[in-house]
């Protein structure tokens, strides 16, 4: 008898599967069509109507991670991860492509990556953890691309992060009242 599936077991397969290959193959990274069944699947998990159980949302963050860790040593695959490179299909690295992407500012949707992590930025423990050290990742690659850099501090992200740290530290009160 075969046992039955449901959409957050079939999900936690591919985000296995995903982050197997990911681990195994460096040229994925690179690859449009990896970035975007990634991020299709990213987003699919954390969408607000997506009431995903804790553990798998968790499992997407880690997932994100490691994609944020290996860009950060392959920056040249950075491309691949633009949501505007995505939506014109398969396309070459050229210059062009990397001008357009990069001179758009950034509402959320351009690097899904950035706003997935900004969108966990701000809660406790290993998926706080892992978002905030994602973003140094993101951000550390802008510092070897001038276009990357420009993109980053002309968008609305630094307003974005400080929002969701402040949040963070005003949770701080509540914790130096418990250890008392």
């Amino acid at each position: 008898m075969v046992a039955e599936l449901d959409d957050s077991d079939l999900t936690r397969v591919t985000v296995t599967l995903l982050s197997f290959l990911l681990n195994a193959e460096d040229s994925l990274l690179s690859s449009d069509v990896f970035a975007q069944a990634a991020i299709k699947i990213i987003t699919s998990v954390t969408s607000s109507q997506n009431q995903a159980p804790e553990d798998l949302r968790n499992a997407v963050l880690e997932f994100s991670f490691d994609i944020a860790a290996k860009l950060r040593v392959q920056t040249d695959a950075l491309v691949a991860w633009f949501t505007e490179a995505q939506d014109e299909g398969f396309v070459t690295r050229t210059q062009a492509v990397l001008e357009t992407v990069f001179e758009a500012p950034v509402d959320g949707t351009e690097f899904r990556l950035i706003s997935h992590f900004l969108d966990h930025v701000y809660e406790e423990g290993k998926p706080g953890d892992l978002a905030r050290t994602g973003l140094l990742y993101m951000f550390d690659c802008a510092t070897r691309s001038d276009k990357l850099e420009g993109w980053i501090v002309d968008s609305d992200l630094s307003r974005l992060l400080a929002s969701g740290l402040g949040a963070l530290y005003s949770q701080l009160s509540r914790y130096v009242w418990m250890t008392w």
